[in-house]
This record gives C-alpha cells, sequence and structure tokens, in this order.
C-alpha cells in the first residue's frame, strides 16, 4: 500500500506555493527554501543567504553561485554524501543533468521520498525512481 504523502512529511510542507527567492511556506518558498524551512523545523539550521542565491533565478542568471553554495558552500555544514544507498532522513540531495553542475535540490524525508518544489508549481512528496537515482549528483548530511 502506497502512503499518502501526510502519513510521511508535516502537512505544512505540501502545497505550499512557489516563491523564487522566498523562506516562508506560508508565502511561498524555492527549493533552497523549502530545504531551510524543513530543516529549521527539526532543528537544524543550514545558511540561507551564505551564497545562496535568494533573489536570482539561479538557472539562468547564477548558475555558478547555486553550484558553489552547494557543492563549496553547505558541506562546511555536514558531510558530503556520494552514494545514492547511503541517504538518510535529513539529507538534502543535489540532481544534475551533466554532473557538474547542480540544476535541483530537495531534502530527502525518508522511506525513499524527497520534499520538492520547482517554479510554477507547488511543493510535493516524490517518490525516488531509477530516473532520481541517475540524476543523483550528492548528498549533504547537515550537522545537528
Amino acid at each position: 500500500m502506497i502512503p499518502k504523502p501526510e502519513q510521511i512529511v508535516d502537512p505544512e510542507f505540501l502545497n505550499i506555493p512557489f516563491k523564487l527567492g522566498g523562506r516562508n511556506i506560508k508565502e511561498g518558498v524555492d527549493c533552497v527554501g523549502i530545504m531551510y524551512c524543513y530543516l529549521k523545523k527539526k532543528g537544524v539550521t543550514i545558511p540561507h543567504t551564505d551564497g545562496m542565491p535568494v533573489s536570482e533565478d539561479w538557472r539562468e542568471a547564477t548558475p555558478d553561485r547555486y553550484d558553489d553554495a552547494m557543492q563549496k558552500i553547505l558541506p562546511r555544514y555536514g558531510k558530503l554524501i556520494i552514494g545514492f544507498n547511503q541517504l538518510k532522513a535529513n539529507d538534502i540531495i543535489a540532481f544534475s543533468i551533466d554532473k557538474k553542475k547542480v540544476a535541483q535540490a530537495a531534502v530527502y524525508i525518508g522511506k525513499g521520498y524527497f520534499l520538492h518544489i520547482e517554479e510554477g508549481k507547488k511543493s510535493e512528496l516524490i517518490q525516488l525512481t531509477e530516473r532520481h537515482k541517475k540524476l543523483f549528483f550528492f548528498a549533504i548530511r547537515i550537522k545537528e
């Protein structure tokens, strides 16, 4: 039986509107914002301005800045995980198409699911698939 999303993650993290640079689940978040809010509620603080793009569209305007934040800044706050099968709840997952630059980030909830949001959509819980395994670049296990 497939569990309902609200059985896996607090419902307040589902159906949040996308807002570029957003850091408030009531007003909207982007992929960095949802990671920040989710982990903060779990008692884990990650930087939300330390090199992370806050208001620009990182995919077009600042891809290097976003990539630097994921690959150089966040690892200062935790352990780099390079094996897909090593994922644990609350890990930050980085996905890449070319294995050179981070294309998308999400927070792994556990039980094979991650919390995801993208432009034009609302936050949702997604089950990891073989496609995600192929796009997996690395993860970061934030120090608690």
